[in-house]
């Protein structure tokens, strides 16, 4: 006959405060493994004018050489974001940049070619398991400008993600600007963009979000247009040079740009004296 002892449970405070320690040790632990780190870098800022032989942005419009492209392509702006996180220990989750967000401050003047712009995107790197390293978009997001001077906005997809890995993964984004061809323009001289990318560091949780700044200058050069207008001496008057009733005058008018920068539609309006009549020009 088997006989059960009764068993006495010895109620113990240091080992009760010992044993919730070390739960909540482990639920907090727990929570750490979902808790993404990443590490984001903004870099590999370009500038890529749309006329080659300038290195600069021109205040009021955008040249490409040989036709007017402000309000298509602009110049091109081209920057790399990426996360060197290591991602342990578990790169699907761990160090993931989620649910990214991306706006760039711009000073008067600079506006993109159109709104909504098409911003081509690429990926590099990441790891192999993971496989999430790819373009945002498919290859292509959008950027939306409300006015010229006020701040850009790159529009991602919902739940877009840059993820960590031993290889970063990085996305390039490239992107157009242009000065615009009204007033206000750009001053002259090295303007500054401010990127502002931000992340969550916890999946869909705002109260996660961080933010990392960078800065990069762009130069911008103006136009300066000087318009002179000279009479020509009658020939038939060696000494005065002056013109009989009825003679035909002449006058030249030159154009000059005495600026660093381009013009564009530079537009010349002459009205002679109410005693001449225009007979030809050239």
């Amino acid at each position: 006959m088997r006989v059960n002892s009764p068993v006495h449970l010895h109620r113990s405070p240091g080992r009760l405060s010992a044993y919730c320690c070390a739960w909540l040790f482990l639920l907090v632990a727990g929570l750490q493994v979902v808790h993404a780190q990443p590490a984001v870098t903004l870099d590999n800022f370009e500038f890529i004018p749309a006329d080659g032989a300038r290195g600069y942005m021109d205040a009021g419009g955008t040249w490409d050489g040989t036709a007017e492209v402000t309000d298509s392509t602009g110049d091109t702006f081209r920057l790399r974001i990426s996360n060197s996180a290591a991602g342990t220990p578990d790169p699907l989750i761990d160090d993931v940049a989620f649910d990214i967000g991306l706006s760039l401050n711009v000073p008067d003047g600079f506006r993109l070619p159109a709104s909504p712009f098409t911003v081509t995107t690429a990926a590099t790197g990441g790891d192999a398991l993971a496989g999430n390293c790819t373009a945002p978009g498919g290859g292509s997001i959008t950027a939306t400008q409300a006015a010229a001077g006020d701040p850009i906005t790159f529009v991602f997809p919902g739940d877009t993600n840059l993820p960590g890995g031993s290889t970063p993964c990085a996305y390039t984004l490239t992107f157009g600007l242009t000065s615009d061809d009204a007033a206000p323009f750009p001053a002259p001289g090295l303007n500054p963009l401010d990127y502002a990318f931000s992340y969550n560091e916890i999946d869909n949780d705002a109260g996660s979000r961080q933010t990392v700044n960078a800065q990069t200058d762009v130069e911008v050069r103006a136009g300066d247009v000087i318009v002179t207008k000279t009479a020509v001496p009658n020939p038939a008057d060696p000494v005065n040079g002056a013109y009989a009733d009825g003679e035909t005058a002449e006058w030249i008018v030159s154009v000059f740009n005495n600026g660093t920068g381009g013009t564009f539609e530079v537009l010349v309006d002459d009205t002679p004296n109410t005693s001449f009549d225009l007979t030809t020009l050239q």
